[in-house]
């Protein structure tokens, strides 16, 4: 017990320290991001450097759905050695994965007369994925190389067909590196670094999908800039407060209270991934915004009737986003929302009596 208030008069005294606070703790949290990104990156894994490639004269894209007899033609040159899958951004959203269509999907090194690599993989497999990935055997020497591929829809129709998206990139190759390749010595470790940085920041998809890990450096941010700016503000006696401050407090609960808002439907919006910590740390700052701006629970079932609508609003319009998510945000609002009931219902039958 007394190493626990030592550690913690340790890390108390420490977090007091400016340069501390505002730089060193920033710095190491920005290089966690930075190095969670590139090892668990949604799009990549660590091993693997991806280029991105665009809609132009060599790439036939149609815009719309592709339907039977159908074909997507895409021509890159191979950026590194080792090209072993070529992510298409298909929309695919099937509710009947019996009836899905049937893609062939085949590549080659252009001016070779067979093809290279030849499958048929059924469209149910991509079903709702941003990127379809289309994997052959990596080819070893395949930078400086021009590829063709194919995609034929063989049974496509007005149900089940796959839809081209009018967004680049459209296409994306990947290469696979083993890891005693890149760590075959000093200087491939440093090439391979480089050019996996370089593939990261250049790459918007990968950017946005990896914000998840700038979470904790946002927790942290908001706790020092607004939360602690308030408690502080708010421990003073009130016989000693400054008037002039007050405005200032009114303006930093009511930033909290929409910055809050922003990360739950941002959350619910643009990440697919169910993470409980981010989601309990998002309900604990609207159980914050609740104390700090004396909600009442009315407030609660309406911030849960609306992440409700959207869900309904997404099923019926086909918007992407995560139903099973907004949900479960939905049904912990609602327990909040009983719990502030019952406490309050508690505080007017406490004051009923007096």
């Amino acid at each position: 017990m007394k190493l626990n208030k030592k550690l913690f008069k340790i890390f108390d005294s420490l977090i007091q320290n400016r340069t501390i606070k505002w730089v060193i703790i920033p710095c190491i949290l920005l290089l966690l991001w930075f190095s969670l990104s590139l090892i668990y990156s949604t799009y990549k894994s660590f091993t693997v450097l991806q280029y991105n490639h665009n809609r132009d004269k060599n790439n036939n894209f149609p815009i719309g759905k592709i339907f039977k007899n159908q074909k997507i033609i895409g021509e890159f040159t191979g950026e590194e050695n080792n090209l072993g899958i070529v992510s298409v951004r298909l929309g695919i959203s099937i509710h009947n994965l019996e009836n899905a269509d049937r893609l062939v999907f085949h590549i080659r090194e252009k001016g070779k007369n067979s093809w290279y690599y030849e499958t048929i993989y059924d469209s149910g497999f991509f079903n709702k994925l941003d990127y379809s990935p289309f994997g052959f055997p990596p080819i070893g020497d395949s930078k400086g190389k021009i590829y063709e591929f194919e995609i034929i829809s063989l049974n496509g129709n007005a149900y089940n067909a796959l839809e081209i998206k009018d967004k680049n990139p459209i296409y994306i190759s990947k290469y696979k590196f083993s890891k005693a390749e890149i760590f075959r010595d000093q200087q491939s470790v440093m090439e391979f670094a480089i050019k996996k940085i370089f593939t990261f920041f250049t790459g918007n998809d990968t950017l946005f999908s990896s914000s998840v890990f700038l979470l904790p450096l946002i927790f942290y941010l908001i706790w020092i800039i607004i939360i602690e700016k308030i408690k502080v503000y708010e421990n003073v006696p009130s016989d000693l407060k400054d008037k002039r401050q007050i405005p200032k407090i009114v303006f930093s609960r009511k930033f909290f209270t929409f910055l809050v808002f922003g990360l739950i439907f941002s959350d619910i919006i643009f990440l697919k991934d169910v993470i409980i910590g981010f989601m309990l740390g998002f309900l604990g700052f609207w159980i914050y915004a609740i104390y700090l701006n004396k909600f009442k629970s009315k407030v609660t079932f309406t911030l849960a009737f609306i992440i409700i609508s959207l869900s309904v609003f997404s099923i019926y319009f086909n918007w992407i986003i995560s139903v099973n998510k907004a949900s479960t945000f939905a049904y912990l609002l609602i327990i909040i929302g009983l719990l502030q009931n019952l406490l309050e219902y508690k505080a007017s039958h406490i004051r009923s009596k007096k």
